[in-house]
């Protein structure tokens, strides 16, 4: 082996543990999470909001949808979207596309269940806006140097 490929090695070597004592300092990232949350900026994709008034049940969503997790159930003489959530993506394309915007992005994102069969968001459901979390810390990421 040669004095360059020695060197080499020096020099990777001390670039790793130069990388690792300089994250001993920095605070961590990991949060607890139900009582710590990340704060999520306005326009995060999170779970979708149905205004029951606006949607004329046309079915656009449910065509557009490149998952197919939107299929539309009758609810008396009208007809809304359902979701499951066990399939979707979060595109979004959705919400864009729905021509009487009766369907809208929220911020939500802790919509994790236990079964599949609680991950079908009926159109009742889906009305329901985001309830307020009164959590103790709210997280965000805004420098390299950790969470603050």
């Amino acid at each position: 082996m040669s004095v360059f490929g020695k060197v080499r090695g020096a020099v990777n070597a001390w670039i790793a543990y130069y990388a690792g004592l300089r994250h001993l300092f920095h605070r961590p990232y990991t949060l607890k999470f139900p009582q710590q949350r990340y704060a999520v900026e306005q326009g995060y994709r999170g779970r979708h909001l149905l205004h029951l008034d606006r949607c004329t049940g046309c079915g656009i969503c449910a065509w557009i949808c490149p998952e197919k997790c939107i299929t539309i159930v009758p609810r008396g003489e009208r007809w809304y979207p359902q979701y499951f959530y066990g399939r979707c993506c979060f595109c979004h394309f959705c919400t864009d596309y729905c021509p009487e915007y009766a369907l809208e992005e929220t911020v939500e994102y802790d919509i994790a269940e236990y079964t599949r069969e609680l991950l079908v968001w009926s159109p009742e459901r889906l009305a329901k806006p985001p309830a307020k979390k009164a959590d103790k810390y709210v997280f965000s990421v805004e420098t390299s140097r950790g969470a603050s």
